[in-house]
């Protein structure tokens, strides 16, 4: 009997960056070396296609997340003109909203450009619909907009 070929495994694999690696993590899915240097060419571009496609996929889901939230914006009985923190990380997802609390540098404009409304820190549906776009790897670039230097341990997961 021929022994079958062991197909490639990608390890450690993650989705939505919910773990160690994964799309939205900034880095890619682990491959064993030996199964790698086992693999053909052809193999090896099929492998690079699908980071392509899951790096791509991950870029899309951000984007379609803001639009929504900009069309959603011109109908102001679906999103109010100011957002609070919380409803904004409400719609973002992710860190729990404790997180975004006390982490400044997560927040919409990295904690600046607020304003006051009925006494409660509040971003434009504008700057919200922004912030929904950017993810762990467009960051250090964000933050860099706001003049906001994140702690080192955030400035590696950008790429």
């Amino acid at each position: 009997m021929e022994s079958l070929k062991k197909e490639p495994r990608v390890s450690g694999y993650c989705p939505q960056g919910s773990g160690r690696h994964g799309a939205m993590g900034g880095q890619s899915p682990d491959v064993d070396e030996e199964e790698l240097s086992a693999m053909n060419t052809e193999e090896k571009m099929i492998l690079q296609g699908f980071k392509i496609s899951i790096e791509t996929l991950g870029m899309a889901i951000q984007e379609l997340k803001a639009s929504a939230v900009l069309s959603a914006g011109h109908n102001d009985s679906e999103l109010p003109e100011w957002i609070t923190l919380e409803k904004a990380a409400s719609l973002k997802g992710g860190p729990a909203l404790a997180t975004y609390k006390t982490k400044l540098f997560l927040q919409p404009c990295c904690g600046r450009n607020s304003k006051s409304v009925g006494g409660r820190k509040c971003w434009h549906r504008d700057e919200i619909a922004r912030w929904l776009g950017i993810d762990d790897s467009a960051l250090v670039a964000y933050a860099g907009e706001w003049k906001v230097k994140l702690p080192d341990n955030y400035q590696g997961r950008s790429a």
